[in-house]
């Protein structure tokens, strides 16, 4: 309840009906404006105008590649904790870049570490 209060999150709720015990905790909504417009009925059956459509660069090349500029080498790990992700993502992803050229494989086990491909 105190990380709740810290956060500006309401307290959680708690119900006992005898056979089930129930706590609702409460989230916050990044942008409200968003969240309504998505649960109005007045937007039924209109698309969005980015729907479809792909960003050209997705935030997450965008944070790793900085990364790189900084610290010349990462880890899973260290790109778990960037993205927030779990292990097997953070797996997924390095070996994408990997595969596409743009980062190198140094290393295997525990000791494996990227780098920015020079070639690229």
């Amino acid at each position: 309840m105190e990380l709740c209060r810290l956060n500006g999150l309401k307290e959680p709720d708690f119900y006992d009906d005898g056979r089930y015990f129930k706590i609702v905790i409460y989230k916050t909504i990044e942008n409200k404006k968003i969240f309504n417009n998505a649960i109005s009925n007045n937007n039924a059956g209109i698309v969005p105008e980015g729907a479809g459509k792909m960003p050209e660069k997705l935030e997450m090349d965008k944070k790793i590649y900085d990364y790189l500029i900084g610290n010349e080498k990462i880890t899973r790990k260290e790109v778990e904790i960037l993205l927030n992700i779990k292990e097997r993502r953070a797996r997924d992803i390095l070996k994408m870049y990997v595969d596409k050229g743009y980062l190198k494989k140094i290393g295997k086990g525990k000791n494996t570490y990227y780098i920015l491909n020079a070639n690229m």
